[in-house]
């Protein structure tokens, strides 16, 4: 999320700074309704979100962007058009509906601990079955539902 400095918006004169608060409100209310406004990716994340072969993986250590990476691919592809900002724009291979099944080590600390917290933090939930990820995601069968038809397993 943007942090704001403040004590320079402070030392603005107060129509700049009343003008500053109100773009910076209409900025933060925009990314809470499509997080995927504030995904800015680094050059090797570019690089695998530019991939085009059917397959494609992330190598990198602790802390290089693979699980962000590979989760906002996910999204970018599962998500309506109008939602991928410009900048992203690209990177978007398949209209929805996405089927996706994900695979991790394990469930209760990959998959819940790592995989659910970063999709909950990134996916606009205008796109979710019901607004929620409550709503939208199904315990029993372990899928996680758009309301565009695209579904994550």
């Amino acid at each position: 999320m943007l942090k704001v400095d403040h004590v320079a918006l402070e030392a603005l004169p107060a129509l700049e700074r009343d003008k500053a608060r109100l773009l910076l409100e209409a900025y933060e209310a925009a990314l809470r309704a499509n997080p995927l406004l504030g995904y800015v990716p680094h050059p090797k994340q570019v690089e695998f979100h530019a991939a085009q072969e059917p397959a494609k993986c992330f190598f990198g250590g602790n802390r290089s962007g693979k699980t962000h990476a590979a989760i906002l691919d996910n999204l970018i592809q599962a998500v309506d058009e109008e939602l991928v900002p410009p900048h992203l724009l690209a990177f978007k291979k398949w209209d929805p509906p996405f089927y996706c099944r994900i695979v991790s080590p394990d469930f209760i600390s990959t998959m819940e601990g790592v995989i659910f917290q970063k999709l909950r933090e990134w996916v606009p939930r205008g796109q979710l079955v019901g607004d929620s990820w409550a709503k939208a995601y199904d315990k029993q069968r372990r899928r996680l539902s758009f309301k565009n038809g695209s579904w994550f397993d």
